[in-house]
């Protein structure tokens, strides 16, 4: 199946990845252009063109396809999103309510257009071909069918998702069964209705995620403790840095725990980094604002002025308070860093300090590799904000942020996978339910590495009455996602050592793959 390429030139060598594909058909194309002038009649594609469009780009996603009143979308392919099921229902979700944008889509006759949507996860092949026309993006594999196949199911305004999409998100979904079909059936899957916009995790949705106790980490967790605030405490900056999965997210789920279980009350504020949103000026410092304040993050600059002095707020002399509200606003993506003066820092920090710290606060920042760089200068400059009382900002990473949490904070842990007893405790806590044999968990043990996330999804997989003995998606979606971070280089000498097997001879890897022996290096 072939589609045309919309966005933007992708790689011509041919691939495979776990991906979650997004398919798009407009309701009642036809009765909205049938009376049309032929001019009219293509403006009005040409506007669904250009919002569903815009839509999947602003959400990370690329749309290789497009027929005149409909589409297909990719996300998590050509760069590399390991939430990338979060970011397909998201888009999906806006595409079907684009009021929600500030961007009504409307029919001739004012009604307002709809569309079916299906969404699916799973594997895809990808590659470019090179046609007389031009080039074209072939994807090959079921999990295309499948995702036009709840498309075609949908209702007039509604969006179909496969749970082998659901398994992948880590946003908090509500969702209704729908009558399922046989061509999922075989895969085990079902079908659900998203019924609302999905919603990135709080602390509260942390702790729902992560129910089980913590399993080691006790000197980190001990550590980390000793920066939760106190009455009349100093303030705090930590940072936990370490690999995908190794349970940066989890310590600091049990710090939020341990923050609830103090003899004060303190107010919790946790934020997501977003790829999307990681070249956006402020993003990160923006979304807290909100939460603090108890706003939308797209409330409008009259709405934030109306919010900030009704809350009290005397703005310093240094801050430029009507120019930071001439900046809130809901296109705030499109506006260009050189638009936004360096003074602005410094007046977000003012009124985060007011409104985030009014009483003693943790502030999880997640994934700091995402942050963009003005919010970092924020985190600096908030470090050593006098504040009214006391505040603990726990910033998290994966290694390539260390430079960046350094900069920030003397306080940086730096997580190491856990020790082959800490994870056989942690696959019997998991097990508890599953009734997987010991050996099994013992192998899975081994396998897993240190990395409790790929331990606890092995487990459960294999706890899975209905599961097939291989790994779940879930581990095949981070395993892809993280191929897909490195350079062709590299990825090329990691798909040949996959083949080569676990245990292989440099020198005769080095002259299969036909490299010198800086290279192999250089890639390993």
């Amino acid at each position: 199946m072939g589609f045309q390429i919309v966005a933007r030139e992708l790689a011509a060598t041919p691939e495979r990845s776990v991906v979650t594909i997004v398919v798009i058909d407009t309701v009642g194309s036809t009765e909205h252009i049938a009376s049309l002038d032929p001019d009219d009649a293509q403006a009005l594609l040409d506007r669904v063109f250009v919002h569903i469009r815009d839509t999947v780009e602003k959400a990370g996603g690329l749309l290789v396809s497009f027929a005149g009143d409909g589409g297909v979308a990719v996300f998590g392919w050509p760069g590399s999103q390991e939430d990338h099921a979060d970011r397909a229902c998201e888009a999906a979700w806006a595409v079907q309510h684009p009021h929600t944008t500030g961007k009504p889509l409307s029919g001739p006759n004012g009604e307002p257009v709809k569309f079916r949507i299906g969404i699916h996860s799973g594997l895809v092949g990808l590659r470019q071909q090179k046609l007389k026309g031009g080039a074209n993006l072939d994807l090959v594999g079921g999990t295309i069918h499948l995702a036009a196949a709840l498309e075609k199911r949908a209702p007039h305004g509604g969006i179909l998702v496969s749970s082998e999409a659901v398994k992948l998100c880590r946003a908090e979904m509500q969702l209704k069964d729908y009558d399922n079909f046989p061509a999922l059936d075989k895969l085990q899957a079902t079908v659900h209705l998203l019924a609302a916009r999905p919603h990135r995790l709080r602390a509260s949705d942390m702790i729902q995620r992560h129910r089980l106790p913590m399993v080691g980490r006790d000197d980190e967790r001990d550590v980390l403790n000793e920066f939760l605030p106190q009455r009349g405490g100093t303030n705090h900056v930590a940072a936990l840095i370490g690999e995908p999965g190794i349970g940066k997210s989890r310590l600091a789920t049990a710090i939020i725990r341990d923050a609830d279980s103090q003899p004060i009350t303190i107010k919790k504020l946790v934020f997501h980094g977003d790829m999307r949103k990681s070249s956006t000026p402020y993003a990160a410092l923006r979304a807290l604002i909100a939460q603090a304040m108890e706003i939308d993050e797209r409330a409008s600059a009259d709405e934030l002025r109306e919010a900030i002095f009704a809350g009290g707020y005397l703005p310093a002399e240094s801050s430029d308070v009507d120019g930071l509200l001439a900046f809130w606003r809901i296109d705030i993506e499109e506006v260009t860093k050189a638009e936004f003066p360096a003074r602005f820092a410094q007046s977000l920090v003012d009124i985060f300090a007011f409104f985030a710290v009014s009483e003693p606060v943790l502030i999880i920042v997640e994934d700091l590799h995402y942050i963009d760089p003005e919010s970092i200068t924020c985190f600096r400059l908030l470090s050593s904000q006098k504040t009214a009382y006391s505040f603990f900002l726990l910033l998290t990473g994966r290694p390539e942020a260390l430079e960046t949490a350094q900069r920030l904070t003397e306080n940086v842990i730096e997580l190491s996978p856990l020790s082959p007893g800490l994870m056989l405790q942690l696959a019997r806590q998991v097990n508890e339910k599953a009734g997987v044999d010991d050996a099994l968990l013992r192998e899975a043990v081994a396998k897993a590495e240190g990395v409790p996330f790929i331990l606890e999804q092995i487990v459960t997989g294999l706890g899975d009455d209905q599961s097939d003995g291989s790994l779940p998606q879930t581990v095949h979606s981070l395993i892809h996602a993280r191929l897909n971070q490195l350079s062709p280089e590299s990825k090329s000498i990691a798909q040949a050592l996959s083949v080569l097997g676990e245990t292989v001879d440099l020198g005769f890897a080095q002259k299969t793959m036909k490299l010198e022996a800086e290279e192999l290096q250089a890639g390993l």
